[in-house]
């Protein structure tokens, strides 16, 4: 591994000597992978300035893109560039990748609006170019779903009841970082109300996890001074934590409240490890939720506080078998295997 150690400038004039100076002294590689948008445009510059000067055989490309553009306004001119730029380079004869690989559905289709090329699928031999999805994987023995029965000690054993969270209670959870497209501030309002709900015999908290979510944040904070004391105490804030595996399947409900996203990374492992789901229509949820027909428009406090409510008014029979049914349908389209073999598959051919 060698880096390049270059900044995120639009076309970085380094990266391309560094990279071209790179390729220079690989004669040996037989293709070029790129990730996202700046690492794409580079290497198809790099490539095609090294094919100029040392009059080699151009190597098969890959690009990788990652990234959804929903919230395409909120995008920074220079990224904006880019992307562009990119779409415009996929399209000429020379500069165009072999394969264009995005990791959701989605972000294919708002990229091929944009003008991004649209290959078609491999074809039997793997020569052509292709444009195609590969899911994220995930290691399905890592998350399971754990029986309630187990739940109260496993919020012991990580030390989550010292944190002020109740064994017993029926627990929601948000897991992210704090941006303005995953709108934890849906999420805050949604499980306010639900909080607030008298009619659960059970007691009900909330949990938020991420960096930048607690009460240090200005805007959680400002949202959390309108709520009434017993329902403030009863939101729990983590913080960042490495141990997400360990406290997903501890808790009830998982919330996707996002505005925009590519692969929602976070929904499918929670529902691996059993959680009740609910979800805006943001990036491939609906390709990861069992029912589709269940995710909630993108900043409908209303509809999320229903499907909330939904989900906790379910009997124990019926949660533990849609847990175990939400974790065959995601364990059956998006594990390690599945997307090894998929990436397998698209790497062959490319000669």
């Amino acid at each position: 591994v060698e880096a390049l150690g270059v900044s995120k400038n639009p076309v970085s004039l380094i990266a391309l000597i560094k990279l071209w100076r790179l390729l220079w002294r690989a004669p040996k590689a037989t293709r070029l992978v790129c990730w996202m948008y700046h690492a794409n445009v580079i290497t198809t510059l790099a490539r095609w300035l090294s094919l100029r000067a040392f009059g080699r055989q151009a190597l098969p490309m890959v690009w990788n893109i990652r990234h959804s553009l929903a919230q395409w306004q909120d995008e920074k001119v220079a990224t904006r560039f880019v992307i562009r730029l990119g779409a415009w380079l996929a399209r000429l004869p020379g500069f165009r990748p072999k394969r264009l690989i995005y990791n959701a559905n989605k972000a294919q289709a708002e990229h091929q609006a944009l003008g991004y090329p649209d290959f078609g699928e491999l074809d039997k031999a793997r020569s052509s170019f292709a444009s195609l999805v590969i899911a994220n994987g995930f290691d399905t023995e890592r998350y399971k779903p754990l029986a309630q029965t187990d739940k109260a000690a496993q919020r012991r054993a990580l030390g989550l009841d010292l944190q002020g969270v109740d064994p017993e209670a029926e627990l929601l959870i948000y897991a992210g970082r704090y941006t303005k497209v995953k709108n934890l501030g849906l999420y805050l309002k949604a499980a306010a109300q639900v909080l607030t709900n008298k009619s659960s015999f059970r007691q009900r908290q909330a949990l938020v996890v991420g960096r930048d979510t607690g009460s240090e944040n200005q805007h959680v904070s400002a949202f959390l001074d309108t709520l009434a004391p017993d329902v403030r105490a009863r939101f729990i804030f983590l913080g960042q934590r490495d141990d997400l595996a360990r406290i997903l399947p501890s808790c009830d409900v998982f919330c996707l409240t996002s505005n925009a996203e590519g692969f929602p990374n976070a929904l499918a492992e929670a529902g691996l490890a059993g959680l009740m789901l609910v979800a805006t229509d943001a990036g491939d949820a609906k390709h990861i939720m069992l029912d589709p027909s269940q995710v909630c428009s993108p900043g409908d406090v209303k509809a999320v506080t229903k499907a909330i409510e939904a989900k906790l008014a379910l009997n124990q029979a019926e949660r533990d078998q849609e847990a175990w049914a939400q974790h065959d349908f995601i364990a059956s389209r998006f594990s390690l295997k599945i997307n090894y073999l998929k990436t397998q598959e698209a790497y062959e051919g490319l000669v």
